[in-house]
């Protein structure tokens, strides 16, 4: 821990990249191989999700040549151990989750040492190593963990290839815990807009909950971050009564009554439809919405993180991340669901304080302007100092410690150092947290009437302590006037202070 180390985080739901390698296969290499360039991590740690595709029991296998093109990849050369983790069971339905982790530690890391689930120790790592990652492993060491969701949690799918895949680290001293997790879609866009939140969304609440429980373990002991395809989507209930509560609207149903298309008209023009909804198409005018630029304003509406305060994240900077055209407009959406946020990267308290001492964090979507799929994928990139400056750091902020959640403070952290365009209003970043802007302004303005109110404050106890001190010590009304007045100029002076801190 005497040099500092350089971590780059992926999650990458790679299906489309299965089923259409060469369309998609050599950009997104390209991509990926870009940011490893430039951002040089000592740490690449790549989850990915629906490896195979839909067609995985004709293409996990592909999954060998994919990790074969990054190994060759130039930007992956000074990486000479390599772990990788590929779930392959996909003739076992019961275990299948199409998930792969595959982590690239670079020659410059002296000590690189993996946690045995099954020894319970850390061992060190040499080579390159491939695993199929299963459920119940045979072999002496186990350095993963893969469950696959119980069949409860969304009894609708018990089929549903959904679930975590968990390794653990030591790099030169530190440990990280990475969790690669996949949780259930909106199948149903019409049932996704019955209700708030969606069934599914609880379904996904559920799922996570039962990750997170596997986690006790390390989650208030050891730095942890959760990455992967979480789903969540924009609250499709709220978003209408928004946005649509003024259009007119009309159902289509089948002969037994069952809602096949709901379309929502121009208030001004009931001829003119505005919204199409059913079970996969979400058509909307693109003056309607605005998943562009104005992504921010779509935020509030992503509510499904709030049910987690055990995991933090940092604000988000870059559109939804699904679902994306693959031909044409590389930068728009199909009209198959609602554009959201599935791809995301959260941690708990302990990685959040790591963070707040990184250095060059960046939360990014990336290939923005290219086909990558229809979902791009997300990274986290963050340099964690030397052991020195690290505790120097800790030190500090010991000394100088607030009652703030990970969130805020990791926010200010970030905010700090990244600069803002002149026109950005920074408090409308994040819904799920005051940004690090707006609490500076709320403290100066509440340290301002603070010293305002002891002002005033003094001036009322200066009229007050004239009495007494005329009575008590048997002076005239000068002499108390006087006394009371010194006293009351020496506390407008401490309020005064208190204004300029």
């Amino acid at each position: 821990m005497d040099k500092p180390l350089s971590v780059l985080l992926v999650t990458a739901n790679v299906g489309s990249m299965f089923e259409q390698p060469s369309q998609i296969e050599e950009t997104w290499l390209r991509q990926l191989c870009n940011v490893i360039s430039e951002r040089q991590p000592q740490l690449v740690a790549l989850h990915c999700q629906e490896v195979g595709g839909k067609h995985f029991d004709q293409c996990i296998n592909q999954s060998d040549r994919f990790q074969d093109l990054l190994i060759n990849s130039s930007a992956l050369k000074p990486f000479r151990r390599m772990r990788s983790f590929i779930d392959k069971t996909c003739h076992n339905p019961e275990e299948f989750t199409a998930m792969g982790n595959v982590y690239f530690l670079h020659d410059d890391l002296e000590d690189v040492a993996m946690w045995d689930f099954t020894g319970n120790r850390f061992h060190p790592i040499e080579g390159q190593l491939f695993t199929d990652a299963k459920q119940t492993p045979s072999s002496r060491h186990v350095f993963h963990r893969k469950e696959k969701f119980p069949s409860h949690i969304c009894p609708d799918h018990p089929k549903s290839r959904k679930g975590f895949l968990r390794t653990r680290w030591r790099l030169d001293g530190r440990e990280l815990d990475l969790v690669n997790v996949h949780l259930y879609h909106d199948a149903d866009n019409l049932q996704a807009a019955e209700k708030s939140p969606s069934s599914f969304a609880l379904n996904r609440r559920q799922a996570l909950a039962y990750t997170i429980g596997r986690l006790t373990d390390v989650l208030q002991t050891s730095p942890v971050f959760v990455f992967g395809d979480f789903n969540f989507r924009l609250d499709l209930c709220d978003l209408l009564q928004v946005h649509f509560d003024k259009c007119g609207k009309h159902h289509a149903e089948t002969s037994d009554g069952d809602l096949i298309r709901t379309e929502y008209s121009h208030p001004d023009d009931n001829a003119s439809v505005v919204l199409t909804l059913e079970r996969k198409v979400f058509s909307v005018l693109a003056d309607m919405l605005d998943f562009g630029q104005g992504h921010k304003e779509m935020r509030i509406f992503d509510k499904e993180p709030d049910e987690f305060p055990a995991l933090s994240e940092i604000p988000l900077k870059f559109p939804p991340s699904y679902p994306f055209n693959e031909s044409g407009d590389f930068r728009s959406y199909m009209q198959t669901r609602c554009p959201a946020w599935c791809d995301r990267v959260f941690f708990n308290r302990l990685s959040a304080e790591l963070l707040m001492q990184a250095e060059n964090v960046s939360y990014e979507m990336l290939g923005p302007d290219v086909c990558m799929g229809d979902h791009k994928p997300v990274f986290l990139a963050f340099v964690l100092p030397a052991e020195k400056k690290q505790q120097d750091y800790l030190d500090k902020t010991e000394r100088t410690a607030v009652s703030t959640s990970p969130g805020d403070s990791l926010e200010r952290r970030i905010s700090d150092d990244t600069p803002h365009a002149e026109n950005d209003d920074p408090q409308r970043d994040d819904p799920h947290h005051d940004h690090g802007q707006a609490s500076t302004n709320h403290e100066d303005h509440s340290r301002k009437w603070h010293g305002v109110t002891v002002a005033v404050s003094a001036l009322a106890l200066g009229v007050s302590l004239a009495v007494p001190l005329k009575y008590g010590l048997g002076i005239g009304w000068v002499g108390a006037g006087a006394m009371s007045l010194a006293m009351t100029v020496s506390v407008i002076k401490l309020a005064q202070h208190n204004v300029n801190l």
